[in-house]
């Protein structure tokens, strides 16, 4: 007798659990959560709650994070080089990142194409 079993994932609700806190954006495999605050302090904070409900979010529904593939990236103005945000849960450290590439266009802190216009003449 053959036994098949089906497992279906729906992570639907985890955009409910942060939506207070921030704006979640879903596609696919990829979640994205955008913060915004004129305060750092203010946006730290924000981003450790919104991390902490995510993570509760996990481990409730037997998850766990790839924190390989989890990155911050912090938009800011030019003049503002310092105030950099760092995550940290347990002994695992999200990488914070100076651009990345999110559903083929690369995008860095400040908002600048250059990199992606690199990234686009290069292929």
């Amino acid at each position: 007798m053959n036994i098949i079993h089906i497992i279906y994932i729906c992570i639907n609700d985890l955009s409910k659990n942060i939506f207070d806190k921030s704006l979640p954006i879903l596609f696919a495999d990829d979640t994205s959560f955008i913060l915004t605050s004129y305060d750092t302090s203010e946006l730290r904070r924000k981003a450790n709650k919104v991390f902490n409900t995510k993570n509760k979010w996990f481990y409730s529904n037997s998850l766990m994070l790839n924190y390989t593939k989890t990155y911050f990236l912090q938009f800011q103005a030019k003049a503002n080089n310092g105030n950099h945000i760092h995550m940290l849960h347990i002994n695992e450290t999200t990488a914070t990142v100076k651009s990345i590439k999110i559903l083929g266009l690369t995008v860095d802190t400040i908002l600048n194409w250059k990199n992606h216009i690199i990234d686009v003449k290069t292929r």
